[in-house]
């Protein structure tokens, strides 16, 4: 029994890697379930009996890779100024671009995927990263940094958008970490 389920797990985790693969490569609109099984190297059926759609693959992927991201947000360490604390997210976010530009910029850029009305019960990376920037936002109102609550709310909101479009239209065009971040944190700061 537990060979079987090591099993279940080592063909989920390469159908996974081959999704990730495909839906960087292609994009969501391009990639195939029997593509990602042939990568995966695995039968066809394989697929469904581990996702119900290509909807809940992609789903499973940006899960994966955004609670890998949220394991780098949270353990940044607290910085001692607002500008500062917007600096560390904004070079945690670039780093992650780099690491693996085209997964980071798949995920934040799928927005009717984000919307999509079957999400068995997931939070969609959008919505991940507004919640983790409102609790951040939380904190720094507590420090006294941000005074106004709906203020602080619409920033998580701005902070993932702006990020995500830069993301999408700067990062291919930016020299350097601190040219991408810089009028992000200026717009965040005004």
């Amino acid at each position: 029994m537990r060979l079987r389920v090591s099993r279940k797990a080592q063909t989920r985790r390469r159908l996974i890697d081959a999704a990730r693969e495909e839906f960087t490569r292609l994009g969501y609109d391009g990639a195939r379930p029997q593509q990602i099984s042939k990568r995966a190297g695995v039968a066809n059926g394989t697929f469904y009996t581990h996702f119900d759609s290509k909807l809940d693959c992609f789903a499973t992927v940006c899960d994966t890779t955004i609670h890998e991201f949220e394991q780098k947000l949270r353990a940044l360490e607290d910085a001692q100024t607002l500008p500062a604390s917007i600096d560390q997210i904004l070079q945690c976010f670039i780093d992650a671009l780099r690491e693996d530009p085209a997964v980071l910029k798949v995920q934040l850029s799928a927005y009717r995927l984000l919307a999509h009305p079957v999400r068995h019960g997931r939070v969609f990376p959008n919505e991940r990263l507004i919640a983790f920037m409102g609790d951040k936002i939380e904190q720094w109102r507590e420090l006294g940094w941000v005074t106004n609550p709906t203020r602080a709310r619409l920033l998580a909101f701005a902070t993932v958008g702006m990020v995500r479009e830069a993301i999408k239209h700067l990062a291919p065009h930016a020299d350097s970490a601190a040219n991408l971040a810089k009028p992000i944190r200026e717009l965040m700061l005004s």
